[in-house]
């Protein structure tokens, strides 16, 4: 789920020094992008489940962008869920401002604790999912399930991460043709 336009959140006056790993501000941003956030379509993700918010913990080019682990928090008072911790990125991608080829030359990779459960994956952007993908194959890795995941902004065409299942027929069709 992606709670807010790119264009608002990347212009946001607090989002700079958000993305540098300021704690305050990134708290007036999550506040500020919150609060004009539809927050229905998450609730009805979550349903009566109490998954745990796993935040996105990244070393970024800025600095450690603390906006995910902010978010998290402010979703995890606002719906009383657990926030885990015990899961970090442990490569520096620089994934900020890069092209798709980079993206998917240098993926996220993961490490960490995953205890027992269901996790809804929160991030500050999505723009190809690489980093949700490689996230969420690592918790279910490790033996948790995870049920979606949900950002602040990001790319609107990658709040679907898995095919359509018309196009995904289609491809595996191509596949049985050329075997």
């Amino acid at each position: 789920m992606i709670h807010s336009e790119e264009r608002f959140v990347k212009t946001h006056p607090l989002y700079t020094s958000a993305k540098e790993g300021d704690a305050r501000t990134a708290e007036g941003l999550v506040d500020d992008l919150m609060a004009t956030a539809d927050l229905a379509g998450l609730k009805l993700l979550i349903g009566a489940s109490t998954p745990f918010l796993l935040p996105v913990h990244a070393l970024e080019t800025e600095g450690m962008n603390v906006i995910p682990r902010v978010f998290a928090r402010a979703l995890s008072q606002l719906f009383d869920l657990p926030v885990s911790a015990g899961v970090i990125q442990i490569n520096r991608v620089t994934h900020t401002g890069a092209t798709g080829y980079h993206r998917l030359a240098f993926p996220a990779i993961f490490g960490g604790e995953v205890a027992p459960g269901n996790y809804l994956l929160v991030d500050d952007f999505i723009g190809q999912g690489g980093t949700l993908a490689n996230l969420r194959g690592f918790v279910e890795t490790e033996g948790g399930k995870v049920i979606g995941a949900t950002v602040l902004t990001g790319k609107a065409y990658s709040a679907e991460l898995r095919p359509a299942r018309a196009n995904a027929r289609r491809i595996e069709e191509e596949i049985w043709k050329t075997a």
